[in-house]
C-alpha cells in the first residue's frame, strides 16, 4: 500500500498512573515549532488522575483512548491503529520534547526518504542529581548518534532510545510496525530497524529530555531487576547473524559468559570457550573445556561477554586486527 505525504506526525504515547508528569510532557508537544501532528494517548488502566488531565487539555489534535488490552504493547498496537499521520514517532509520559524536535526530525526525513531518524538525549530529574549510569548511558546514546555504529553496538545496549525515533508510515509497516509480542518491545524494535536495509540518520542536536524520577518503572519493575537481557540478546542473535557453517565462539567465562554458554547447550548448539583468565583455562565446565585465546585458530564468529571496558579496547583490537567477527554482548 502507498502513502503519500502530507507531513503530518503520529505522536503515539502509552501511558499508566502518569498524572504527576502528563501535563508537563503534552504541554512540551503544544508547544512544538512545527504543528502538524496528532497525539494519540493510550491510558492503559490508569487509577490515578491521569484521564481527567488529559481530557482537561482542550486541543483537537489530542485523542485519548483506553487500552483494549493490557500492558505498552498492546497500549502502543491500539494507538497505531488510530493513528493517521505519515510519520510515525513515541512518546513517554513522563518526559518532554524540546521545541524543534518534531520540526527537526521531519526536515531530515522529508530530506532522506527510506531512513529513520534519531538525535541526542538528555536526562533530567526535578528530585535528585542524575546518577553515573544514567549519565554514562546518555553519553553511549550520544555516541553512537556520532559514530553512525549503531549496528556494531546493539548488542551491548539498546542503541536508540524508544521515545527518540521517528520513521514513516509506509516504512514502518514495511518492518512489521507493533506486530511483535517480543519484549522488551523497544529493543526488540530497534533490532528489526537496524536489520530493515533502511538507513539510520542520526541528529547532531538534542531531540529528548528523558525524565528520571523514583517512580519510573525501570527503577521499580520486577522486569528490571536484571536489565542485561542476555538471553533477548542471545536470540535476536539466532535470529540475525548464527551461521551454522561458521565457528562460535564465547569469550569470557564470568556470570554472563556461563549464562551464555548455558543457552548454546540447551539449544545443542557447538561452540569453543574461551576464557583470558588463567586460573580458568583448562577447566571442565558444562562439559566444556575452557581454552585460552592462542589455542583457537579459526575464530569466526565472537560472542564476548567480558564486563571491563579495558578489556573490550584490547579484545577488539585483537580481533579485529584478524578480521573476526564479533559482538560484545555487555
Amino acid at each position: 500500500m502507498g502513502y503519500t505525504s502530507d507531513g503530518k506526525v503520529s505522536v503515539l504515547m502509552p501511558v499508566r498512573n502518569g498524572e504527576r508528569y502528563i501535563f508537563a510532557t503534552i504541554q512540551s508537544i503544544l508547544n512544538q515549532s512545527y504543528s502538524h501532528w496528532e497525539l494519540i494517548v493510550v491510558n492503559d488502566h490508569s487509577t490515578d488522575d491521569t484521564e481527567k488531565i488529559v481530557t482537561s487539555i482542550n486541543d483537537p489534535r489530542i485523542k485519548l483512548l483506553n487500552n483494549s488490552g493490557e500492558g505498552i504493547i498492546h497500549a502502543l498496537r491500539h494507538a497505531y491503529k488510530n493513528s493517521d499521520g505519515y510519520y510515525i514517532t513515541r512518546m513517554d509520559a513522563d518526559d518532554l520534547m524540546p521545541q524543534d524536535k518534531l520540526k527537526t526530525m521531519v526536515s531530515l526525513l522529508e530530506s532522506r526518504p527510506g531512513s529513520i531518524v534519531t538525535g541526542k538525549v538528555k536526562y533530567f530529574s526535578d528530585e535528585f542529581e542524575i546518577g553515573d549510569g544514567y549519565r554514562k548511558y546518555e553519553k553511549w546514546l550520544n555516541e553512537r548518534v556520532l559514530n553512525r555504529d549503531w549496528k556494531e553496538e546493539v548488542y551491548k545496549e539498546c542503541p536508540i532510545a524508544s521515545p527518540n525515533w521517528m520513521v514513516s508510515r509506509e516504512d514502518f509497516e514495511s518492518i512489521g510496525a507493533f506486530e511483535s509480542d517480543i519484549y522488551p518491545e523497544d529493543y526488540e524494535l530497534c533490532f528489526r530497524f537496524l536489520n530493515s536495509g533502511l538507513e539510520i540518520e542520526g541528529i547532531d542536536n538534542l531531540t529528548h529530555l528523558w525524565r528520571d524520577h523514583h517512580g519510573r518503572i525501570s527503577r521499580n519493575s520486577e522486569v528490571y531487576a536484571d536489565n542485561s537481557f542476555l538471553e533477548f540478546k542471545l536470540d535476536m542473535f539466532m535470529k540475525y547473524e548464527y551461521e551454522p557453517d561458521c565457528e562460535l565462539i564465547i569469550w569470557g567465562a564470568g556470570k554472563k559468559g556461563k549464562r551464555a554458554a548455558r543457552y548454546l547447550l540447551e539449544k545443542n548448539l557447538e561452540f569453543s570457550w574461551i576464557t583470558d583468565n588463567p586460573k580458568k583455562q583448562g577447566l571442565d565446565i558444562y562439559g566444556k573445556k575452557l581454552l585460552n585465546r592462542c589455542e583457537i585458530f579459526n575464530m569466526v564468529n565472537v560472542l564476548c561477554l567480558v564486563l571491563t571496558s579495558q578489556d573490550h579496547l584490547a579484545i577488539k583490537d585483537y580481533l579485529k586486527k584478524r578480521e573476526i567477527k564479533f559482538h560484545f554482548l555487555c
